[in-house]
Order: C-alpha cells, then structure tokens, then sequence
C-alpha cells in the first residue's frame, strides 16, 4: 500500500507544474489503488475502467483510463500534443452506469483507441560544450517493450531512455534548401 501512497503523493506534488487540470482527475483514481490495496475495493471503479460495460460495443473509450492521458495524438502529426477533451467532462456529471440512454447519448465524450500517445515520450533540447560546441538533441524516453518473467510467467513492461541527434525535419530541410538556393 505503502508503493500507491507514494504514487498519489507524487501525482499531487505535479501540481505545482500547472498540471492540476489533469491531477484533479489522476488523484481520485490514485485513491482507488490505495482502498483496493487496503482491501477495500470499489467494483464500481473496477468496472469502469475503458467504459461501462453497458457501451462496450462503442468505438471509444468513456472509462478512467481515459484521463491517463493528458494530451492524444494530433491526427496529422501524429505528435501527442491535443489536450485530451475528456479531461474537460466533469466524471461526476457522467450518467451513471445503469442509464443506458443517457451513456448512449454521451459517447462522443470519449477518447478513440487511435488517438492514444504511443507510450514514448520525446523532448528537444540543446546542448552546448565547453569550447564552442552545440547539438541539437532528442530525449526519448518511455515503454520500449515487453519481456517475460519467466519464474512467474508473467509479462512486465521495459521502460528505456536515449539521446540521439535531432534530424532534420521536412520544414528545417526546406528552410535549408531556401538559403542555400537564394545565393543564385
């Protein structure tokens, strides 16, 4: 239990990182861990998780997983930088799971499966050296992949980071081009 509480008091510590519009929805979730972890679970929450089970032939995601993910990817970029609009749906103002028409009329409030980041994390950042010397980098960083505990048979996610050069991108290497072929 001890492993949850921390988790819940690190979730609130990120609020001083202007992130309280996503922590008000993180915390009460972190809190269900924690009575579960207690022995006291909500079948309610447990049930509830991707959407209730009276939508569950509807394409998308109405439940608390949900609000696991502050931002989802722009359908263009695929770059994970659309603020997630369920996080924007007061929960206690979702109809409650035994009202199958108001739960039918309230689907477009969820999240497409598409839309979810792909679990990698990625920052630019600049790094200058002693002497002169710059780079334009990357962080990446977030689950890799998956590996298999074999004395127990279960999976496990594998979180890794690395720093690569920044590649050109399509924009970059047009501005490139223009001042290259603007001296003619």
């Amino acid at each position: 239990m001890e492993d949850w509480q921390s988790i819940y008091d690190r979730v609130e510590r990120m609020t001083q990182y202007n992130l309280k519009w996503w922590t008000d929805r993180l915390l009460p979730i972190c809190q269900e861990f924690i009575n579960t972890a207690a022995g006291e679970p909500s079948l309610e929450f447990w049930r509830c998780i991707y959407k209730p089970q009276q939508v569950y032939a509807a394409d998308y995601i109405t439940g608390w997983f949900a609000d696991l993910f502050p931002y989802l990817q722009d359908p263009v970029t695929k770059a994970p930088t659309v603020r997630n609009k369920m996080l924007d749906v007061d929960r206690s103002k979702l109809p409650p799971i035994d009202n199958m028409d108001k739960l039918l009329r309230r689907l477009h409030d969820g999240i497409a499966l598409h839309s979810l980041p792909l679990g990698l994390s990625q920052v630019a950042c600049k790094v200058r050296v002693e002497g002169g010397g710059e780079y334009d980098l990357n962080l990446v960083a977030g689950f890799i992949g998956v590996r298999q505990d074999l004395t127990q048979g279960v999976l496990q996610p594998e979180i890794g980071w690395a720093v690569h050069r920044q590649i050109d991108s399509s924009l970059k290497s047009l501005d490139r081009i223009e001042q290259e072929y603007s001296q003619f």
